[in-house]
């Protein structure tokens, strides 16, 4: 900085060097004027030469604006003198262009991907961007530093570039949602389980790492082995690859439905569960199919099959036993009819499991039961009338079904025949039986009855006195 005084007038200036910012940079030049009242300043006239950075001669009033060397001349005007300054020289550097990446963040989608960038002036990236150094086309989730090099198309203001930072690159992990996760289990006698118990949908994991990318849950055991709909435990899942490849590490878990918290780095969830029965299967049991009509539909003789499927940890077998009733669809006479044999299960265990299929016959049989019958009160003498009819009262009726204090509606009756109607001795008499009643068809009648030793006598005429 230079000082001049002249009669009570003084004027200095300085000057700094400057960045190319596209404007006049008459702010580089800074001017220090002290005079009297008697001296009053007037004008200041600047004269600036030099030579800008693409070779041009630069000489004006106005202060450069293009990246160049130079130096000013300031002249001072006073009422009552004039102070000249300079040259004193400045430069104007080129100015740095800024690069930008213009998309910093994607999600991972298992396909190369690549950055875009802009820069603060027009001009050209001549090279491939780097990605950490490397023009490589990034694949898996992470942040890669952006390098370019890079040519303004104003080459006389701006500096070219060669690995510039343009910033950072961030690829980040996918999320698979985890929902719906239910832990569901035959029982097995105990309340561990394994990954092949868990019911999930999880969804994002891509199809071009379907084949590698899964999920690996850790289960923790119930709290108890029995059959129950209401458990809750915790679900570690940890994502793997089959192959080792890494690209699990492309992948975050976020919570859908479950409860979801992060320990020591690992999503775990809070699911619901269940262990459902265990169906139990058994041999066909030993019955008999056809039985005597006694008005029940209980069949005659069941016993039931070998129990099969019943849990068994080390030598102990679970509680649980079977017991079988067959019953007939009807409890009236016939065949083809329909019995149906029912399982019922107990001891300790059995709620742990659902009982055999039940079994169903259709060539089941109930037969007629037979009567019989006390000898019927006979006259075996009769005079000759012309009729073979003989005087019979039925006996009493045996073997008729009674449940409770309820007789079936069964009752017979009885007619006696002569084998002629002819006088003679050891004639055959038969008493044949006839069911009546609401219950009949249950029943076989009677075995009619014979006797040998019936006789019509002849018949005494008489005849009014002759004439």
């Amino acid at each position: 900085m230079l000082a001049f005084q002249a009669n009570a007038a003084t004027f200095s200036i300085s000057v700094t060097n400057g960045t190319y910012d596209g404007t006049s940079q008459i702010y580089l030049v800074s001017t220090n004027v002290s005079t009297n009242g008697a001296c009053p300043l007037t004008s200041i006239i600047y004269s600036f030469i030099g030579t800008t950075m693409s070779g041009s001669a630069y000489n004006s009033s106005i202060a450069p604006t293009d990246a160049g060397s130079y130096q000013v001349t300031a002249t001072a005007y006073f009422t009552c003198t004039t102070i000249s300054s300079g040259p004193f020289p400045f430069t104007i550097a080129k100015a740095t262009p800024i690069l930008t990446v213009t998309n910093p963040t994607l999600t991972y989608t298992a396909n190369t991907q690549s950055a875009t960038v802009s820069s603060s002036v027009a001009g050209t990236f001549p090279t491939a961007l780097k990605y950490n150094g490397s023009t490589t086309y990034p694949t898996n989730a992470g942040t890669y530093t952006i390098t370019a090099d890079f040519t303004p198309n104003d080459a006389a203001n701006y500096n070219s570039l060669i690995g510039e930072s343009a910033g950072n690159f961030t690829i980040n992990k996918a999320p698979i949602t985890i929902s719906g996760i239910l832990l569901t289990k035959v029982y097995d006698g105990t309340p561990n389980l394994t990954s092949s118990v868990i019911s999930t949908s999880g969804i994002g994991i891509l199809l071009a790492d379907a084949e590698d990318v899964s999920l690996k849950p850790i289960i923790d055991p119930f709290i108890s082995k029995n059959v129950n709909n209401n458990y809750t435990t915790t679900v570690s899942i940890n994502i793997i690859s089959r192959t080792n490849s890494g690209k699990q590490n492309n992948y975050y878990i976020v919570d859908g439905s479950p409860t979801l918290d992060i320990v020591d780095g690992s999503p775990i969830l809070y699911v619901p569960g269940s262990i459902t029965p265990k169906q139990l299967t058994i041999a066909d049991p030993a019955i008999t199919k056809s039985k005597e009509y006694d008005k029940t539909v209980a069949v005659f003789s069941l016993t039931a099959g070998a129990l099969s499927g019943v849990v068994s940890i080390g030598p102990v077998a679970d509680d649980v036993t079977v017991s079988s009733e067959g019953t007939y669809n009807t409890p009236t006479t016939g065949t083809g009819k329909t019995i149906t044999v029912v399982y019922t299960l107990d001891g300790a265990d059995k709620d742990n499991y659902i009982k055999p299929v039940d079994k169903l016959y259709t060539d089941g049989v109930i037969t007629a039961r037979q009567l019989t019958i006390a000898d019927p009160e006979i006259t075996k003498i009769k005079e000759y009338d012309k009729t073979a009819t003989a005087n019979v009262i039925v006996g009493t009726l045996s073997n008729v079904v009674k449940v409770g204090s309820i007789l079936d509606a069964v009752t017979v009756s009885a007619e006696g025949t002569y084998s002629t109607s002819t006088v003679g001795t050891s004639k055959k008499i038969t008493v044949v039986y006839t069911l009546a009643g609401a219950d009949k068809d249950n029943y076989i009648k009677p075995v009619d009855k014979v006797y040998t030793d019936g006789v019509i006598t002849a018949r005494q005429l008489t005849i009014a006195d002759p004439e």
